[in-house]
């Protein structure tokens, strides 16, 4: 899945958890708790979708929520194989 792909998914996602974005679309470098798009009521909901979307299993560690900083990171985590040892493939 391109980056832009899994872009308009997650935003898609984004917009049935928080009613009140409005028309508000974060890019792929957006930082998401920063800027409101993320937090910790949605979180649950974004690992799943995330799971069932890539096929991984997100397992906690110490670096977690780094993973989840922006869209560029989740993608490049759990999509493009960049190595975080949190996602394990073939969940």
């Amino acid at each position: 899945m391109s980056e832009e792909d899994f872009r308009k998914a997650f935003v898609e996602l984004l917009h049935e958890l928080n009613s009140e974005l409005g028309d508000r679309e974060p890019e792929l470098d957006t930082h998401l708790w920063r800027e409101e798009f993320l937090n910790s009521l949605s979180m649950l909901e974004v690992v799943v979708f995330v799971e069932d979307l890539m096929g991984v299993e997100i397992s906690p560690g110490a670096d977690f929520l780094s993973a989840f900083a922006t869209m560029r990171d989740i993608h490049q985590t759990f999509l493009a194989g960049a190595g975080d040892p949190v996602a394990t493939r073939g969940a």
